[in-house]
Formats: C-alpha cells, structure tokens, sequence
C-alpha cells in the first residue's frame, strides 16, 4: 500500500498530510491488535494490501452498495479523493495500489472504522455493521423518495403551465370553453385555502357544505376568466402571443 499522491486530502478527522499517514504494515498489525479473528473468513497469510482489498469487496456487499454507489458517496465528502466505480473494482481485485487517504476516505464513506479493512473477523458477528447496513437501507429509500416528490413536483408543474395553454388559448379566442372553466374550478377545489382564503363553509351537513364549495368554485372560475382573457387581450396588443402553439 503506498501513497502516489503529492497532495492528499485532508481525511479521518484530521490527518491531513499524507506523509503523516502510518506504513501499511504497521496499520495491519494495529489492526490484527484491535481486532482478534472471530473465525477464518480469508487465507491469513495475505499481505497488506491484500487483505484490505479482500475487505473493501466484503464491506461494501455487506452494506448492500454497488461499486458506483460507493463511487457517489465518496464524491460527496468535501476533500476526498475522487474514485470511478472502475478504480473501485480494480481496487477490489487487486489491481490497483491503495493510496492511504483513499484507504481513510472510503472507511469515512461506508462509515466503518479503517481498522475493518485489516480485520479477519466474520462479518456476520459485526453488529455495528448489520446496524450500519440497515441504516444505509432507510437512507437510499429517503433519497429515492426525495428524488419522487421532486419529480411530482416538476409533473406538478408542467401540468399547470398545460392548463395555461388551454385556458390562454381559448382566451385569445375569445371563447368560454368547457374545458377551460372545469380547469379553473379544478383549480379552486385543489387550492381552495390559498384561492378563498379565511372562507369555510357554513352548512353542516356534508352534502351541503360540497354544494357550496361548487357554487364557490363557479363564482371564482368565472371572476378568473375574466382576468385571463385581460391578459390574452394584452399579450395580443403586445404581440406576444405564440402562434406556434
């Protein structure tokens, strides 16, 4: 394991220079310390770095990443190194030298001690890491469901600005179609608190109370239509209106 980096990052809360980083041998036999073997999971006789590249594979499987996931994870750490998911796997087969302050930055990224990639030890009897694999788990549904809402959200309004285009259209044609007043209703009932705000209804049954929802929602498409066909009228005065649509 060496360090081909003039420059390194600063990784591992603090350790900023590699020059100050400790030899893989010395890391190795810290870790053989620290960590007794809890049964044979690799050949002991496998040199440093090795025996790191061995545990990188296993880690990041039994954290349930892929290699390019691994890959984003680091890339999102301020001051880590930047790996591809093709160094990663030749970094997993061995064919490719550790540099230290990747050895510190991928333990930080898969949040495990850098002493793991030194271990023997089976994973299965790591509690830590079942916890941490678990974790990982909930954190990419998170993501997933962020990435979702954001692309609601974006559906959301593309949809808003097709409706503009139907009740535009029909505003510069200067007719009062049906398709562009039930969007305006729509539009009501899905905003009523925004649209009408302060206004409840005041029926207490519910058959009555969505009546006059309804009755609300025609009076507020009727006084919004006359407000976009203001606006057709001066966009067209204007001359900005797109014929192309």
């Amino acid at each position: 394991m060496s360090n081909y980096d003039d420059q390194s990052s600063a990784v591992d809360g603090g350790v900023a220079d590699s020059a100050a980083l400790p030899d893989a041998r010395f890391l190795a036999r810290f870790a053989e310390v620290m960590l007794p073997t809890l049964g044979e999971q690799q050949p002991l006789d496998l040199d440093a770095e090795t025996r790191a590249s061995w545990n990188l594979k296993r880690i990041r499987q039994a954290l349930d990443l892929s290699q390019q996931q691994l890959a984003d994870r680091l890339a999102k750490k301020k001051g880590a190194p930047r790996l591809s998911q093709s160094q990663i796997a030749k970094m997993e087969r061995g064919e490719r030298p550790w540099r230290l302050n990747e050895l510190f930055s991928l333990a930080q990224a898969m949040n495990v001690s850098w002493i793991e990639f030194f271990s023997n030890r089976k994973l299965e009897d790591d509690p830590l890491l079942k916890i941490e694999a678990a974790r990982l788990r909930l954190v990419r549904s998170l993501e997933h469901e962020i990435q979702v809402q954001q692309e609601v959200s974006k559906a959301k309004l593309e949809t808003y600005d097709a409706e503009d285009l139907v009740i535009f259209t029909c505003a510069e044609l200067g007719i009062k179609h049906p398709a562009a007043m039930s969007i305006l209703r729509d539009r009501y009932r899905r905003g009523r608190h925004a649209c009408d705000p302060g206004y409840e209804p005041k029926a207490e049954d519910p058959e009555m109370a969505k009546q006059e929802i309804e009755e609300r929602a025609l009076q507020f498409a009727d006084k919004a239509w006359e407000s976009y066909l203001k606006e057709a009228k001066t966009r067209m005065a204007d001359g900005r209106v797109d014929r192309s649509r």
